[in-house]
């Protein structure tokens, strides 16, 4: 039998860094989230959320003297509904490494409090991901669990989607209905409306889409996508720059900013160069899909072919979302602490969390796709 450890490693401690580094190929940056949970509105309680919004005008116009008046009562307001949606990341640990091995001068670092970290990590990149889906039973894929996301928020009941879905609802409110326009959010494809094929980015085609989203106060203030936008943005920047005689020259910039609307990179956003389909916290990888046969024509998007997605881009009014979250204790990423198995030294326990995402102004915001360039 060989000898279980040489001379070096049987006669001389290890040298353990005091620090555990998170891998950041797993755990990336999403200001997006972030910005919504600095905005995020508690939950008190409610088997729903309603949002109440006018979608109609009031009749009338010029008369002459005398003329009868259309008295007919309009309705002009009405109200979606969002159900709370349930998140949760567990943790299982054997007592014997808890209360036994892991403890007193020898722990370096203590299991359960690095497992918990790792919880939260976890949950805040599934709910990142989450943000870009939807929370439907959809023609490509039932997700009604999850909250409902701005590929479904954004949608306009005839357009697809990034992920190739045609949402004719949302909060259960039909689209282009009584209803008309109101829940209408813009999609815009940037590749080539005959092939279907991904095309470059351009400032015109960026512009057209900002000032379509604005409208009186209501204006995008923040773009978001992922690094490969960044740099096709950049690249098209970069040779229009003047450079000062003299001194050290800068390559590059930090960041890019169209009308007063600044872009920030979320590295969660759908992409084809950086997404990820992660079986543990979500899809994130653009693919294609088959474009619905009557297209509108703002959207670019050409009838019944094959659609490349490429990268997205996304103009947001942050001002438009409201994050709801729980105020349980428990269900406000709370934990539940760790519960005994009967037959076993093994014990579990959940990070939860109680939320849903609604817009109440979709069209002021895009959805964009179809990048290459």
């Amino acid at each position: 039998m060989p000898n279980l450890f040489d001379e070096l490693n049987a006669t001389t401690l290890r040298v353990i860094r005091p620090t555990v580094i998170a891998d950041l190929a797993f755990y990336k940056s999403s200001p997006f989230l972030a910005s919504l949970r600095d905005q995020a509105l508690p939950h008190a309680g409610g088997a729903a959320i309603q949002n109440t919004f006018i979608y109609n005008k009031t009749v009338g116009g010029p008369y002459f003297k005398g003329d009868t008046f259309d008295l007919t009562r309009q309705q002009l307001i009405d109200g979606d509904v969002f159900d709370m949606r349930y998140y949760e990341q567990n943790d299982t640990q054997y007592l014997e490494d808890i209360d036994v091995e892991n403890r007193g001068p020898a722990k370096v670092f203590d299991i359960v409090t690095t497992h918990q970290e790792v919880m939260m990590m976890t949950m805040n990149e599934n709910l990142a991901i989450e943000l870009y889906r939807h929370g439907q039973a959809a023609t490509l894929d039932t997700r009604t669990s999850s909250i409902n996301g701005v590929a479904e928020a954004f949608n306009n009941g005839i357009d697809n989607s990034w992920e190739g879905n045609v949402f004719t609802t949302y909060g259960g409110q039909t689209r282009n209905g009584t209803v008309g326009t109101a829940l209408n959010g813009i999609i815009y494809f940037f590749g080539d409306n005959v092939t279907g094929a991904a095309g470059p980015i351009t400032y015109s085609q960026c512009l057209e889409q900002f000032l379509t989203a604005k409208g009186g106060n209501w204006v995008p203030t923040m773009a978001v996508g992922n690094k490969a936008v960044f740099a096709y943005v950049m690249e098209r920047l970069q040779p229009q720059q003047r450079f000062n005689s003299g001194g050290e020259w800068t390559w590059g910039g930090d960041t890019w900013n169209l009308m007063g609307m600044r872009f920030m990179e979320d590295q969660y956003a759908p992409s084809s160069r950086f997404g990820v389909n992660d079986a543990r916290t979500g899809n994130f990888l653009t693919s294609t899909f088959t474009s619905a046969s009557s297209p509108t024509t703002g959207s670019n998007l050409p009838a019944s072919t094959t659609i490349t997605v490429g990268e997205t881009l996304w103009f947001l009014n942050p001002k438009t979302f409201q994050l709801h979250i729980s105020d349980s204790e428990r269900f406000r990423f709370g934990w539940t602490g760790y519960k005994e198995v009967q037959n076993s030294t093994v014990v579990a326990g959940q990070l939860l969390v109680a939320l849903n995402l609604l817009c109440q102004f979709p069209r002021a915001n895009v959805q964009m796709y179809g990048i290459n360039s």
